[in-house]
């Protein structure tokens, strides 16, 4: 009576290499928990855009991107996945990743494989600064 019991087993050891299979986006794999936290983690994090900092009604709003790294560690393209409702932070969020984001290759058994990763932009305005120099407390005599 093991023979059903071997079956089921080897069924349910078949099912796990299934589902660890990476899923695919394109050519692209996801990038590992281990290798996300490690570059996501040291990536620069983009100031305020500045055409934005002199205007009135400065906005605000996060901007989620899918950065694709290629193989040969390169950033291949960046597309905006949810956003911040601003063209403009938009625009600036995949401007920063294109210019700022560089990688090694990442290596999948001892292969260079495309990768990609999701990246969150916060943008918040700076505060205002004060019109002037400040002016001291007066004093009491």
């Amino acid at each position: 009576m093991k023979f059903p019991s071997l079956i089921v087993g080897a069924l349910g050891l078949a099912f796990c290499f299934a589902s660890a299979a990476p899923a695919q986006d394109g050519n692209y794999i996801p990038a590992g928990a281990d290798m996300k936290s490690g570059v996501v983690s040291k990536l620069p994090k983009p100031g305020y855009p500045s055409a934005l900092a002199s205007a009135p009604d400065k906005p605000k709003g996060t901007t989620a991107l899918r950065v694709y790294v290629n193989k040969q560690g390169a950033l291949d393209k960046t597309k905006v996945t949810k956003s911040s409702g601003n063209d403009l932070l938009d625009k600036a969020a995949v401007t920063f990743a294109e210019k700022s984001f560089k990688f090694s290759p990442y290596i999948v058994n001892s292969r260079p494989v495309a990768w990609y990763f999701d990246y969150t932009v916060d943008f918040t305005p700076p505060a205002a600064a004060a019109a002037g120099s400040p002016t001291p407390p007066p004093s009491r005599r």
